[in-house]
């Protein structure tokens, strides 16, 4: 789960780097892809056996075609609300991971996940809050 929710955010933080036209969200496309792939190297770091492509679930694969389709402000806020909500159940899949995980390194990086995406979360919510008004 962790995996897909991560590889949504990846994916649509690729095409937000050259898509969104907040230069707020441009900013934040550059990190969440670079930090999704520091991720994805950690847990290959650690053992973590991954596959060599990941299955976006229906209604990720949905979203992400329809962010393709927008443009200008449409995007943005696709972008915005795709994001908020990705990093809210990314939160309680490496929140039930830092205590369930089978192995201390899958923990551990859940562990160090958890601030890092309360920390998105909370600016995400600043950019909603500055693209309303």
């Amino acid at each position: 789960m962790a995996l897909s929710a991560g590889a949504f955010s990846m994916q649509s933080s690729e095409l937000a780097k050259t898509r969104a036209t907040s230069p707020a969200l441009k900013q934040f496309a550059e990190l969440e892809s670079e930090e999704q792939r520091a991720v994805m190297q950690a847990l290959q770091i650690v053992g973590v056996p991954l596959p060599s492509a990941v299955q976006l679930p229906a209604e990720k694969a949905e979203m992400l075609r329809r962010l393709q389709a927008a443009s200008g402000a449409e995007f943005d806020r696709m972008y915005l609300a795709g994001q908020v909500a990705g990093h809210q159940e990314l939160l309680q899949l490496h929140i039930a991971a830092a205590g369930n995980s089978p192995t201390p390194g899958e923990r551990a990086i859940s562990t160090v996940a958890v601030p890092a995406i309360r920390s998105h979360m909370a600016w995400l919510q600043g950019v909603q809050a500055q693209m309303r008004g």
